[in-house]
């Protein structure tokens, strides 16, 4: 999970609270202006990736998923403050997989890319493997300000996949496996995510 070699340059202007920075590593370069004082909180810069590991994100995201691998490329440019950042511009993930914990399940794809918007995260049409490799499409937008307050509009829509995989010890009130062909809308804050499930179980759903 390890970023490699880090470099690190940076200077600082105490008459405008300036910080130039640049942050380099094997395969990632930011590049950028960090305002440091309450007249100056301007954040200007750029991400370039190419080919980073996204097992570094898996200590973020450790609550929801695990077992992240897969690489990204692309370029984000920075602007904004440090109070309300933005970054703009798109990735693209190859040969991502990830379990969902609650879930049981384990997905992967390939290939495709998510653009970064000043209003959301936009994953375009995302073809999901699972492991008997039936696919599902997820489409839709993550809606944000200043990349807080997600709100999520995603949607799942497939002809077979497997969408749960656990067992008593996972949880006692609800487990087993289910293969079904359907849709599900997933709506709302993290906190508070919604679910309209409409799917019909497989045969071979336990």
């Amino acid at each position: 999970d390890s970023l490699g070699t880090i470099t690190l340059k940076g200077s600082y202007s105490k008459a405008s609270g300036l910080i130039p920075f640049e942050l380099k590593s094997p395969r990632m370069q930011i590049t950028g202006d960090i305002g440091t004082n309450a007249e100056n909180k301007e954040l200007k810069g750029e991400i370039n990736a190419d080919g980073e590991d996204l097992r570094v994100l898996q200590p973020y995201i450790s609550d929801y998923v695990s077992d992240l691998k897969g690489y990204a490329t692309g370029k984000l440019t920075l602007s904004g403050t440090t109070d309300k950042p933005l970054a703009i511009g798109s990735l693209r993930l190859d040969s991502v997989g990830v379990k969902v914990d609650y879930l049981g399940t384990h997905y992967t794809f390939n290939n495709e890319t998510i653009r970064f918007t000043d209003k959301a995260i936009d994953v375009g049409a995302i073809t999901l493997h699972d492991d008997y490799n039936n696919t599902a499409l997820l489409s839709g937008k993550i809606n944000h300000t200043n990349y807080d307050d997600l709100n999520f509009d995603l949607n799942i829509k497939t002809n077979k996949f497997q969408f749960l995989n656990t067992t008593y010890d996972d949880n006692s009130q609800y487990y087993g496996e289910a293969i079904v062909s359907g849709s599900i809308h997933f709506y709302g804050p993290l906190k508070d995510m919604q679910m309209v499930v409409t799917v019909t179980p497989a045969d071979n759903s336990h």
